[in-house]
């Protein structure tokens, strides 16, 4: 800006300058972004599943093309690397003690690898056409299950090398597969015949199929709350929490995400630790410090194809916290001790966040 001067010449005004903008940060907002100097690791194909073992160190498996490659979740350091793949690799995820691994793949093959020698403990060829999804059971170690693009759900005993369960009714690709928390028979997969399903091992009718969810769009992932009471699905822009107790109830519709929702992952106590009120303390607590359950912070998280990663409370499944990615989110984790947050995208990168201070500490 310029004044004009009598003599015909113009005079430089200085620039008003505004006071900054002030943001209100809350605990929540200041306990996420403690999570920092992340390390973007270069991987051969888009990352399509990412899975923490559940014993210290908590190893981290990243699963891409043919590959699938186990890291340090402290160091971010490459520990070990399963190459013994045909074809495309699908859904490693490590048994919760950290010394088995299963793979799905591209061909239908499930493959259950020993992880000090990387060996090949089984093969279960049964499945017609690829395998997206496999899981451990939650209770059994000796219990898989798979879902594939042939519709089908098939329960494995790995101490017989033989499929004890073949669930149909599935129209479609079998894209997601969680076991029951609590229950050993119980199963949910999610498919792209827009609907969940829940089978039942010691239901003999009808294959089993307890449950019928329609999400009303492709179901890309599912997840357990904890206590296995209520169940989420993500797929379309949609996150839908569904109340299993109560037959199948709809609880939640949420639309937060622009583009499609590919993953979700519920931690049981990822978020900042609860703080007690002056008058809960004085009262000790009214059984509220005593109890667990109430010391813990369990999120939902979502990772869309518009980039983002979002945070939601389990209370009312509002959004808490959000963070973009260099790049579409095909899945995502957070470590047991919450300490580390991976992320997966389809642009080849893998990205572990360390937290800066243990959650630990912030316990005490």
């Amino acid at each position: 800006m310029a004044e004009r001067n009598n003599d015909g010449t113009y005079l430089k005004l200085p620039v008003k300058r505004y006071a900054a903008r002030t943001i209100r940060e809350t605990a929540e907002g200041r306990y996420w972004k403690a999570y920092k100097a992340p390390s973007l690791l270069n991987q051969v194909s888009q990352v399509t599943c990412v899975d923490f073992a559940d014993v210290y160190p908590y190893a981290l498996a990243a699963t891409s093309s043919a590959r699938v490659t186990v890291y340090n979740s402290t160091t971010r350091r490459v520990q070990k690397t399963f190459t013994r793949f045909k074809d495309i690799a699908y859904s490693g995820v490590l048994r919760s003690d950290g010394r088995a691994m299963v793979v799905g793949g591209q061909m239908g093959a499930v493959q259950l690898f020993d992880m000090s020698s990387r060996s090949i403990l089984r093969k279960f060829t049964l499945h017609t056409r690829a395998v997206r999804a496999v899981r451990f059971s939650p209770q059994n170690y000796t219990q898989l299950c798979s879902g594939s693009d042939d519709g089908t759900v098939r329960v494995w005993d790995v101490s017989a090398g033989a499929c004890t369960r073949r669930h149909d009714g599935h129209t479609d690709y079998v894209r997601s597969i969680e076991g029951h928390p609590t229950s050993t028979d119980t199963w949910a997969s999610g498919s792209y015949d827009h609907t969940v399903r829940l089978w039942d091992g010691r239901d003999n009718s009808a294959g089993g199929a307890g449950m019928k969810l329609d999400h009303g769009a492709p179901v890309e992932d599912i997840a357990w709350l904890p206590g296995g009471s209520l169940l989420v699905s993500v797929g379309g822009q949609d996150v839908c929490v569904w109340d299993i107790l109560g037959g199948g109830k709809l609880l939640q519709r949420l639309r937060c995400h622009q583009k499609t929702i590919m993953t979700a992952f519920i931690a049981p106590d990822g978020g900042p630790p609860p703080v007690l009120d002056d008058a809960m303390l004085a009262n000790g607590g009214g059984g509220y410090a005593r109890s667990a359950m109430a010391r813990t912070a369990p999120r939902l998280l979502t990772g869309s194809l518009d980039g983002h990663v979002k945070v939601h409370e389990l209370d009312t499944f509002t959004v808490t916290h959000s963070a973009k990615y260099p790049g579409p989110v095909l899945a995502l984790a957070l470590s047991p001790d919450a300490n580390a947050l991976a992320v997966g995208t389809a642009n080849k990168l893998l990205s572990i966040r360390r937290r800066t201070k243990p959650r630990e500490q912030l316990d005490a």
